[in-house]
């Protein structure tokens, strides 16, 4: 037996486990990359759905109340905790995109509609598009609940739910 060539070769063995630690952080890095670009865009989603509520849930103010249509103020339908009539008539009398930029949602779109007890539901605007009609990349929903009177008789009115759908 020849003793003379004693040894390994350990620097393949070396190179090749260095590839293989590679290989795997760089697919660990493009994974968790990838996580961090979902939650940026839920976050903006979540972000623009949380507005158009908390705006609609308000009393509004601006010139857009009184008919005008600058871009000062903020849109809302809500007073003393009813949706106001006059304010939804108003809100319903607007422009999608004027609503759009009041809001906020630059690269977004948005819907709303109530959902009443009996399971009906009613856009709240008809610029507003149908929530079974929305084909979008991202969606994200978020429900209200408001008492809503559609008539002058007080006795009339029902607990309704406020749906707010944002979308891209």
């Amino acid at each position: 037996m020849d003793n003379t060539k004693k040894g390994q070769l350990w620097y393949g063995d070396f190179s090749i486990g260095i590839l293989i630690m590679i290989i795997i952080s760089v697919v660990f890095y493009m994974v968790l990359f990838d996580i961090g670009n979902t939650n940026t865009e839920i976050n903006k989603l979540q972000f623009g759905v949380e507005n158009v509520a908390n705006y609609l849930m308000s009393e509004g103010y601006g010139s857009w109340v009184t008919g005008g249509t600058n871009s000062d103020g903020k849109l809302g339908i809500v007073k003393d905790n009813k949706i106001d009539e006059n304010l939804l008539y108003r809100f319903r009398n607007l422009n999608y995109d004027f609503t759009k930029k009041m809001f906020g949602l630059t690269d977004l779109d948005y819907t709303v509609y109530l959902k009443y007890k009996d399971g009906s539901e009613e856009k709240l605007a008809d610029f507003l598009e149908d929530d079974d009609q929305i084909n979008a990349k991202n969606i994200i929903t978020f429900d209200r609940i408001v008492y809503y009177n559609k008539t002058s008789d007080s006795k009339n009115g029902e607990i309704v739910k406020l749906r707010v759908v944002v979308y891209e």
